[in-house]
């Protein structure tokens, strides 16, 4: 008889121990609330998690060490504030001993309690401890220790005015209690041309007539004609209106227009010569001759386009209160010459304010030009609501000042931004734009008092000749080479000028670098001369050549070439003003309106000063010395030229744009030896920072002879131009001795005694606490003084002296004066000094335990998401494990049931 295994029941019972060991597992998970209870679990994940709670030990640790140090710092911040508060009452003592109703028994008595309390200063130091740790003495490092300070507005830079190389010539420029010298007017240094012949001349035979012809006096009837120069002058331009019976209505123009009154005229001649009378000496060169009026007196027809004066009163708008002043910033496009003077993209004149403080039915008037002013170019008027801004009249404007957006009106760009910022951008191309300006406020309109009839224009003849300056050619119509080189050698390095338009002259095949060139530089576009070279030799003459490619750098048509047959004979340069021009066109070498600082002679008068203390060596002495130089256009915008004896990376920009417009060029002076190698410092280190704040100003060198050059980009027309207009502050540009600075190095000295707390796991990674040593030796002698509080008593008026110090002393440099510190101020400052040390390491520690606690939290947190485990996941699959188990079981026993009924039937 064959027996078969149970195959059923086998395969239950597998089944059976699977669901039990899962089971088994499952339980153990939830025992101990981990999904990773062992290794075996997963041994990588389970590592990782280990990791992970040796690191938030550590950190735990990290955490104390970290409290601890913080502990400590506490310790001795509370003894220095003591040591500080009996500081205080030592120079109350030493004040109270200083009055005269003490007698000297009084003063003995007085310094005795002064002894006691610095004795109690030194039992402080001595007794305070922590963890058995003396904190405040024993060993100790010396620290000469600083940090960069920001005043939040400018100050004077202490002792950087010391280095006395700019004279004290103008005492409060531009409203400034300080010593300046100004900037120079730019020199034109005519160049010698021997193969050019009249290379400087002036325009001449330029002329303008104007005449007017009138038939009858009804003719002249509310006419209007303009008399005056197109210059901006004193006396500017006037209007003047022909009309019976007075005046009529006029707008706030009316200071600027007079009126001819017709009723006592029986002929044109007599109105004619009425006006004369009324403009004066305005009017030069008046002819007539019957009814006509004929002069060289710039006039224009006069016309008024705006609409008729209303009888009725137009209400102005009050002051906004922040709306005033010029646009500024803008800027003309300038071709650069890769060295001192950048490629500069044209700027546009902007002006800006803020309106959050602007009332409604408050307004401003904004102008284009500097002009006698009549008719503003628009009037801006401020509403309630939101509302774009909408014409209500023929130059008015209403805007809601809860509107933003931005709009053009009469050409100029007009935005506000959501935070109220106003920025009006004006159309006019570069520096022009700066001349615009803003009137706050909007005047009432009179009512008008006569006619409201529009003025109509008179007819102006204007016959027109251009003045012109011709430069012969006649000694270069040649191809000689020898001729081609010494016309070449003559020229480069100078500039042609001729009104409007310019060039520089080099000579690419013998360049000059910036050190050997001791004229200033200019931002002409260059003419390379080499060009001329194979021109000549392709077969044109000198002549030809130079002028066809001198005429390809006439961008206003000024130039025209004069041929007799096809040789070139001259150049003929016209004016760009119609009439009698005054201007001239010339070769040669000019400089901007500049500043030379002489650093040889300097170095020459103070060479006993700066070797008499071999043990310091140059660019120690040099150390914080200062000159800054101002802009010629606005007083509030300078540079700061620093000497540093070694790096300031550590610094931060000076200035602020939107409040400070100064900027600090430190200038790093360690490797200085004389003149020469100071001004080449100076010029490679403040060269880039100058075109990269593109402020104008800019900087050139003679090393040789050790003059630094500072100058204004601006060409000296414009200069002149700026002056006439008021744009130039006081005397121009300016320049002094020393650093005005909002970030300023606060230097401190002290001993200190260092503890290391560990707050990492690695040995060398640590936190480095520095506890400023103060016993009473400490506080005094850490400071560059000989003599101590203990060797001045008050029963001596000169000790008292030097306890508190004397009061301001006049000198030359600065009429303030400067204050002495006493000693006891020296004391002070420096218990002051090391607490503010005390109290940012304490910062550095909070700042470090909150790190601590942050990487601790977030160590834990990846952890547990590791290791945790989903009690409700694993509680299901708990129950679903125990189900199979029963199920297993109980299929176990119906299949061994079934086995035992077949052996049965067998028996």
């Amino acid at each position: 008889m064959q027996i078969l295994n149970n195959l059923a029941s086998i395969f239950g019972l597998g089944n059976l121990n699977k669901n039990k060991k899962k089971q088994s597992e499952s339980m153990e998970k939830l025992a101990t609330g981990e999904a990773f209870p062992s290794a075996r679990y997963g041994a990588e994940t389970y590592a990782i998690s280990e990791k992970m709670r040796v690191q938030i030990r550590a950190l735990d640790q990290n955490d104390d060490n970290v409290k601890a140090g913080g502990d400590l710092l506490r310790t001795a911040e509370g003894a220095l504030q003591s040591q500080l508060n009996i500081m205080r009452q030592i120079k109350e003592k030493v004040i109270d001993a200083a009055n005269d109703t003490n007698t000297d028994q009084d003063r003995v008595t007085i310094q005795k309690e002064i002894d006691q309390l610095c004795q109690q200063i030194d039992n402080i130091a001595n007794s305070t401890r922590y963890n058995g740790h003396q904190l405040l003495v024993g060993s100790a490092e010396y620290v000469y220790y600083h940090e960069w300070v920001n005043y939040g507005e400018p100050v004077q830079v202490i002792g950087s005015d010391l280095l006395d190389i700019i004279p004290n010539v103008h005492y409060g420029l531009d409203g400034y209690d300080d010593y300046f010298d100004v900037f120079q007017p730019s020199g034109i240094y005519n160049a010698a041309i021997t193969n050019l012949s009249d290379v400087s001349k002036s325009y001449t035979g330029g002329l303008t007539t104007y005449s007017v012809t009138v038939n009858s006096l009804e003719d002249l009837k509310n006419r209007g004609l303009q008399v005056g120069s197109t210059a901006v002058t004193s006396a500017g331009t006037a209007t003047y209106i022909f009309t019976y019976g007075g005046a009529f209505g006029e707008d706030e123009n009316t200071a600027e227009t007079k009126f001819v009154d017709l009723n006592d005229c029986s002929s044109v001649q007599d109105a004619f010569n009425k006006l004369k009378s009324l403009a004066g000496n305005s009017l030069r060169d008046f002819t007539l001759n019957g009814n006509t009026m004929t002069t060289s007196t710039y006039i224009e027809g006069y016309e008024k386009n705006s609409r008729p004066i209303s009888p009725v009163p137009v209400p102005g708008a009050s002051n906004t209160g922040v709306f005033a002043g010029n646009f500024s910033d803008g800027s003309d496009p300038i071709i650069g010459d890769d060295q001192d003077i950048p490629t500069i993209e044209e700027v546009k004149a902007k002006f800006k304010a803020s309106i959050a403080s602007v009332n409604e039915g408050s307004g401003f008037r904004l102008y284009s030009r500097p002009k006698p002013e009549s008719k503003p170019d628009f009037e801006i008027v401020f509403t309630a609501g939101d509302s774009e801004p909408a014409q209500v009249s023929s130059n008015r404007y209403e805007v809601g000042l809860n509107w933003s957006g931005e709009v053009e009106i009469e050409n100029f760009t007009f935005e506000i931004d959501s935070s109220k910022n106003l920025t009006i951008t004006s159309p006019a191309n570069g520096i022009w734009g700066n001349q615009a300006y803003v009137k706050d406020g909007i005047p009432d309109i009179p009512a008008g008092t006569g006619s409201t009839t529009a003025v109509s224009k008179l007819d102006v003849d204007v016959i027109e000749t251009l003045a012109t300056a011709e430069i012969s050619l006649e000694n270069l119509n040649t191809t000689d080479p020898d001729t081609l080189e010494t016309f070449i050698s003559e020229i480069s390095g100078n500039y042609f000028n001729w009104q409007q338009g310019g060039v520089k002259f080099i000579d690419s095949q013998h360049p000059v670098t910036p050190e050997d060139e001791s004229v200033v530089r200019h931002n002409y576009p260059e003419f390379d001369l080499d060009v001329l070279r194979s021109d000549v030799a392709a077969g044109k003459t000198i002549a030809n050549a130079f002028a066809e490619r001198l005429d390809s750098y006439d961008t206003n048509g000024r130039i025209d070439i004069n041929y007799e047959g096809s040789a070139a004979k001259s150049l003929i340069f016209k004016a760009p003003i119609i009439g009698n021009y005054h201007g001239s066109v010339v070769i040669g070498k000019e400089r901007y309106y500049h500043y030379d600082i002489d650093f040889k002679t300097w170095f020459e008068s103070h060479r006993q000063e700066l070797t008499e203390d071999p043990d310091e060596d140059l660019p120690s002495k040099l150390n914080g010395k200062a000159f800054r130089a101002y802009c010629a256009t606005d007083s509030d915008q300078w540079f700061n030229f620093i000497f540093r004896s070694g790096d300031n990376s550590e610094r931060t920009d000076s200035g602020n744009p939107d409040e400070f417009d100064y900027r600090s060029i430190d200038i790093n002076v360690s490797e200085i030896t004389d003149a020469k190698s100071l001004v080449l410092a100076i010029y490679n280190q403040a060269h880039d920072k100058l075109i990269e704040l593109n402020h104008y100003m800019r900087a050139a060198v003679d090393p040789e002879n050790g003059i630094l050059t500072l100058y204004d980009t601006r060409y000296p027309f414009q200069s002149g131009l700026y002056r006439s207009l008021g744009i130039y502050q006081q005397d121009g540009a300016k320049i002094t001795d020393g650093a005005a600075d909002n970030i300023i190095k606060i230097e401190k000295n002290f001993h200190s005694k260092r503890f290391v707390i560990q707050d990492t796991e690695k040995s060398n990674s640590y936190i480095s606490l520095k506890v400023p040593q103060t016993s009473l030796d400490h506080i005094f002698y850490a400071i560059p003084e000989p003599l101590t509080i203990r060797d001045y008593p008050v029963t001596s008026e000169r000790a008292i002296d030097e306890l508190l110090g004397k009061g301001r002393d006049k000198y030359a440099r600065n009429p303030a004066g400067t204050s002495r510190c006493g000693i006891i101020d020296r004391g002070i400052n420096y218990i002051l000094d090391a607490m503010t040390e005390v109290g940012a390491q304490m910062q550095r520690l909070e700042l470090s335990n909150s790190n601590i606690v942050t990487k601790r939290e977030n160590a834990q947190a990846s952890e547990s998401t590791i290791r945790n485990i989903d009690m409700a996941k694993e509680m299901i699959e708990q129950t679903k494990l125990n189900i199979l188990a029963n199920a297993s079981q109980a299929m176990l026993a119906q299949s061994n049931q079934n086995l035992s009924n077949v052996l049965e039937l067998i028996q």
